[in-house]
C-alpha cells in the first residue's frame, strides 16, 4: 500500500504540466480508511518523510477553526506540502449532535479543498476508522482521487513484526501463524503486545491471549 501510495505521488508531482495542458486543477486527494492502529496516520507521516513533503496537520474539531481560517491556512501551505485531516468522520459527527462548538461549515470545507482560491501542487490525505460516515461529496473523484483501505493485520505481518521483535525467534513464530485467525489483530495491538514482551515465548502467549479476547 505505502509503494502505491509513494508511485502515486511521485507521479502527480512529475506531470504538473500536464495537468495545466489539460486544464485540470494540480491537486491530489487520498482517503485511507479501516479500523483503528491499522497505520493510518504512520503511513502518512512515512511518506512526508520519504517524499521529503513539508507535512501540515488540520483538526476539523479544532473549537477555534471556521470557514475563513481554515481556508487561510490551506491557502498559507507551502509548496510540496502533505495536508492530513485525521479522523474526519468525527466531523460529520459532531455536525449530526449540532455541536455549538464546530464551527467548520460542510460547504467550507468542500470550498477550502478544492474551490477557486484552493492552493495547487499540494495533496490532502484524509483518514477515517468509519468510511462509512463520509458524506458521498467529500470523497467524490476529484476531491479524493485514490481511497485505500488498510485492514488488520495479516499473518505475513505478523510474521515480520514479530521478527523485527525477536529475529532469532523463526521456531516460535512459525507455530503461532499456523493458527492466527486471519486479519484478528491490528498493527497497534500487534505491537504493543510485543513491546511489553521479554522473550518470544511471552510475546506468542499474550498475543494468542489478545486475538483470543478479541474473539469472545
Amino acid at each position: 500500500v505505502a509503494a502505491r501510495l509513494r508511485d502515486d505521488i511521485h507521479g502527480f508531482f512529475a506531470r504538473r504540466e500536464w495537468y495545466a495542458q489539460m486544464g485540470i486543477p494540480w491537486r491530489r486527494g487520498y482517503l485511507l480508511y479501516g479500523p483503528p492502529g491499522t497505520g493510518k496516520t504512520s503511513v502518512a507521516y512515512a511518506l512526508a518523510g520519504e517524499l521529503r513533503l513539508k507535512l501540515c496537520t488540520l483538526s476539523l474539531t479544532n473549537p477555534k477553526l471556521n470557514d475563513h481560517s481554515m481556508a487561510e491556512l490551506l491557502q498559507r501551505t507551502p509548496p510540496r506540502s502533505l495536508i492530513l485531516i485525521e479522523d474526519v468522520d468525527a466531523f460529520f459527527v459532531a455536525r449530526e449532535k449540532q455541536d455549538a462548538r464546530i464551527e467548520v461549515s460542510f460547504s467550507g470545507l468542500l470550498n477550502a479543498l478544492d474551490g477557486v482560491a484552493a492552493q495547487e501542487g499540494r495533496i490532502v490525505v484524509l483518514t477515517t476508522n468509519h468510511h462509512e460516515r463520509l458524506d458521498a461529496a467529500l470523497i467524490r473523484p476529484g476531491r479524493v482521487d485514490l481511497a485505500v483501505e488498510l485492514g488488520n493485520a495479516t499473518a505475513e505481518q505478523l510474521r515480520g513484526l514479530f521478527l523485527r521483535f525477536f529475529p532469532a525467534a523463526q521456531g516460535v513464530v512459525e507455530p503461532l501463524l499456523a493458527d492466527y485467525p486471519a486479519q484478528a489483530l491490528s498493527p497497534a495491538q500487534i505491537q504493543q503486545t510485543l513491546l511489553a514482551a521479554d522473550d518470544p515465548a511471552g510475546a506468542a502467549a499474550g498475543l494468542r491471549a489478545a486475538w483470543a479476547k478479541g474473539a469472545a
